[in-house]
């Protein structure tokens, strides 16, 4: 049978460098499997932690002390593992622990197995800063928009003349003769292309 002021320190020595535990009773999950567990092996469990002493007082009143300081102890190196994962880890003890309770190192070794796996590239993934990002965003938006323009010009028939003024007139009438029905190139040719002025071959 343990003695109660080593299961104290056991209990200090199990919190030493971590977070404190939320409460000085083990929360709901924890509380939980252990039902679990004492459901899959009844007294093994029991007689693996109890020390015949009880809690005069409290919430705990009449439970084992020593049960209370495993599950104790359970909650302060189980808090790193979310519900789900603890859970899971509960189930795989009726395949992986048939015969016996799994002890707390195989417990959070199931946990671990069981949580999602950080990968290399996730742990030294560098973040961008959220104005690259706004300008990255912006610099996309506005190239799908111009992509977006060509495409609704091009469908309409727009043409490009790349410049303004009387050259860029004579082609577009030439282009308006054309899909008129009318011949394109010799109304190019009856405009004077040298003289973009007004002025007309000799």
């Amino acid at each position: 049978m343990s003695d109660p002021k080593s299961i104290t320190q056991a209990i200090d020595a199990a919190q030493i460098g971590q977070k404190p535990a939320r409460s000085a009773s083990p929360d709901t999950t924890i509380k939980q499997l252990f039902m679990l567990l004492h459901g899959l092996y009844g007294n093994l469990l029991i007689a693996r932690f109890s020390t015949g002493e009880v809690v005069a007082a409290g919430p705990d009143k009449g439970k084992d002390k020593g049960v209370k300081s495993a599950m104790v102890i359970w909650q302060a190196n189980l808090d790193r593992f979310d519900g789900e994962t603890i859970r899971a880890a509960a189930d795989r003890c009726m395949t992986d622990h048939p015969k016996y309770p799994p002890t707390l190192p195989e417990f959070v070794a199931m946990c671990k197995a069981i949580q999602p796996r950080q990968t290399h590239a996730e742990q030294f993934k560098i973040g961008m800063s959220d104005e690259l990002k706004s300008s990255y965003t912006a610099r996309a938006r506005a190239q799908a928009m111009a992509r977006y323009r060509a495409n609704l010009e091009r469908s309409a028939g727009v043409v490009n003349t790349g410049n303004a003024g009387l050259g860029a007139l004579q082609v577009l009438i030439a282009r308006a003769v054309a899909l008129a029905g009318g011949d394109e190139v010799a109304a190019l040719r009856r405009f004077d292309y040298g003289n973009l002025d007004g002025g007309s071959r000799a």
